[in-house]
């Protein structure tokens, strides 16, 4: 018998003991060399995926102040909370791995530590860590539709061994900071490149509006639905015959797509784009990172 959502309350403490959270944080003051010495110790993968699909837990969305889910405006603001759910999707074995922000990554390194030397076992062995390079587009401010680079640097994922850097580039036809920022994606490409990381671009064509930005999505029976999820001027359209027109476009900016993939967001049938859209993703890494596989477990 299957339980509602509402049914259903998640206890942070069962997954994430609060004094363990308390030891991060302890950690981070005193001993922030942690997390270098948990980054040279993990095990990485010896490929990004066996089947050529991938499914990552995006824990970057708070870093460009995105916290709403559904009513609540600060849903994903308490950091327990999302240390704690993270935790608990980082147990399904069929996750590959998680495209985080820098201060998300490095607590994940110490909680890694602090259950290494209880348990012997690290959680992160074998899965992907990727960082998300830009952050700076801020939701709701005036130069959102820059998206500047102001997280991981290609450097600094070397660094802590990670497995690629992910970045988002929205394309506004009538907003110049979309220019801008197809350059800074094109050179944080490259950078990944020359270190031999993966790089992962999420393109999506945006259509400013007044006072909201919101995502198309589609109801079962194929109506389209727009989703708020901040203020300011934007929508998201995820027909299939946009998703072509932004993957080709984004596939261009770099020297080398050998090391590239592109975000593949569901989409339903646009005019019959949807086999086209498929025949361009499979130049580059058939990705589809965020989206389960039927067969994992646990859901957040």
């Amino acid at each position: 018998m299957s339980m509602s959502a509402a049914a259903v309350r998640f206890e942070y403490d069962t997954v994430l003991p609060a004094a363990v959270f308390e030891q991060i944080t302890e950690l981070r003051i005193h001993r922030p060399s942690v997390i270098k010495e948990e980054a040279r110790r993990r095990k990485k993968r010896t490929a990004l995926t066996p089947d050529g699909k991938l499914v990552l837990l995006a824990l970057d969305h708070a870093a460009r102040g995105v916290t709403q889910i559904r009513q609540d405006r600060l849903a994903m603001g308490d950091r327990y909370e999302l240390l704690a759910r993270a935790r608990r999707i980082l147990a399904d074995p069929e996750l590959d791995g998680v495209v985080a922000s820098g201060d998300v990554l490095e607590d994940l390194f110490f909680l890694n530590y602090l259950e290494r030397k209880q348990s012997g076992r690290s959680f992160l062995d074998g899965r992907l860590l990727v960082g998300s390079m830009n952050r700076g587009g801020i939701a709701g401010t005036v130069f959102e539709m820059d998206d500047t680079f102001t997280a991981l640097t290609a450097e600094r994922l070397a660094e802590l061994r990670c497995d690629g850097g992910k970045m988002m580039y929205r394309m506004d036809p009538q907003d110049h900071a979309s220019a801008r920022t197809m350059l800074a994606c094109s050179e944080a490409v490259n950078a990944l490149r020359r270190r031999n990381l993966a790089a992962f671009l999420e393109p999506q064509g945006v259509f400013r509006k007044a006072d909201s930005y919101e995502v198309q999505g589609y109801r079962d029976d194929g109506s389209p639905v727009w989703n708020r999820f901040g203020s300011g001027g934007v929508f998201v359209k995820l027909v299939a015959e946009v998703a072509l027109l932004r993957r080709i476009c984004s596939s261009g900016p770099s020297h080398n797509a050998a090391y590239s993939s592109a975000r593949r967001a569901g989409t339903r049938d646009g005019g019959g784009h949807f086999e086209g859209l498929c025949r361009w993703v499979g130049l580059q890494l058939p990705s589809s990172w965020g989206h389960y596989r039927p067969e994992s477990s646990v859901s957040v």
